[in-house]
């Protein structure tokens, strides 16, 4: 009986593939109307054609910036939980992930370091497309000039990002041409260094002082030479650091805000004291539409219009700001934990 079961059941399965492959053969009708444009994107055998396009390209390059990973979990981990600066935080039990680049045992699987690499290279990505292609554009030849800057601004930007966490890496300058180039070694960091300080000085040469209301927001050139300062200090280039940092400040476009605790609000975005700020819209009771969750992630935990409460500072950092401090800008309030401590914070002199 099992057996005359079985092959009853092989005849149904028979009759069932038979049926289902009559619904998927092919038929002569014409099939046309399967074969449509995603909506909402733009082809791009038929893009890099105008200014138009070049402004949606620039915008799309400065959007990437605030993704996950270039502004979350990843970011944090390798660049801020691992220093005596920041802890974990959040509750012991989420994230824990966190605990391996605290105590520098990560391995080289994790799934950040992964998210981070992707981050910088979308970024890289972006650039190079905008470098590659803009140039053949018939356009403004001052905005067209303005575009490449800020793309090589952005692209050293992420290539620092990239050395500091990794070292040597690949330097990839221009699109791949085909599958060949797809995969390139890695590239000695001193070069990466000297491609970061030529796109910056590049960059600077063309970028404007400030821009209207409408492009706030977009790199600079006091940001493209405060950038260029910090790399220098990484590699320990103190006279190029002091000459950098005393033309952006000579440049007098650039002054502290008088509180420094208010600095941080939504009404002092873009303020005075901010040199390259990433655009980011706050939609208010709508929640679901945050384009970063930057602030999310980091706001305290526990707390109405709060956060996750991870990459909270430590004693160690709240302690040098009592040390350190000349000139008090008080008001200013660390976050630890569920609550906050009140410090001040050194204006210099």
């Amino acid at each position: 009986m099992k057996n005359i079961g079985f092959k009853n059941n092989v005849k149904q399965a028979g009759l069932y593939l038979g049926l289902l492959s009559l619904l998927i053969v092919p038929s002569s009708c014409d099939q046309s109307f399967l074969d449509t444009d995603p909506q909402g994107k733009q082809a791009g055998t038929v893009f890099w054609q105008n200014e138009g396009d070049a402004t949606k390209a620039v915008n799309a390059m400065y959007a990437n910036l605030r993704g996950w990973n270039n502004t979350a979990f990843a970011a944090i981990a390798l660049e801020s939980v691992g220093s005596d600066d920041a802890e974990k935080g959040s509750t012991p039990s989420d994230a824990t992930f966190f605990n391996d680049y605290d105590n520098f045992s990560v391995g080289s699987g994790d799934g950040q370091l992964g998210g981070f690499w992707s981050g910088q290279y979308q970024n890289i990505n972006y650039a190079n497309q905008v470098l590659d292609n803009i140039p053949a554009i018939s356009m403004d030849e001052t905005l067209k000039a303005r575009y490449l800057a800020e793309a090589k601004f952005i692209r050293a930007y992420s290539y620092f990002r990239l050395v500091r966490a990794f070292g040597d890496v690949p330097l990839r300058l221009k699109l791949p041409k085909d599958a060949t180039e797809y995969n390139i070694p890695r590239t000695p960091k001193a070069e990466v260094y000297a491609a970061i300080e030529k796109d910056l000085t590049e960059a600077a040469a063309v970028l404007p002082l400030s821009y209207g209301s409408s492009d706030i927001g977009r790199a600079t050139k006091g940001a493209a030479l405060s950038l260029h300062a910090k790399v220098s200090m990484y590699q320990q280039k103190w006279q190029q650091v002091f000459d950098l940092t005393t033309q952006v400040i000579s440049s007098g476009q650039y002054s502290l805000f008088p509180n420094y605790e208010a600095l941080f609000r939504v009404a002092n975005e873009n303020s005075t004291e901010s040199i390259f700020e990433i655009q980011n819209e706050l939609l208010p009771n709508n929640k679901d539409v945050s384009n970063s969750q930057y602030s999310q992630v980091q706001g305290v935990r526990g707390v109405t219009g709060g956060g996750w409460g991870f990459n909270t500072p430590t004693t160690a950092l709240a302690n040098a700001y009592e040390a350190g401090r000349s000139k008090k800008r008080c008001d200013h309030y660390l976050p630890r934990g569920n609550y906050t401590v009140r410090r001040c914070y050194t204006s210099g002199g």
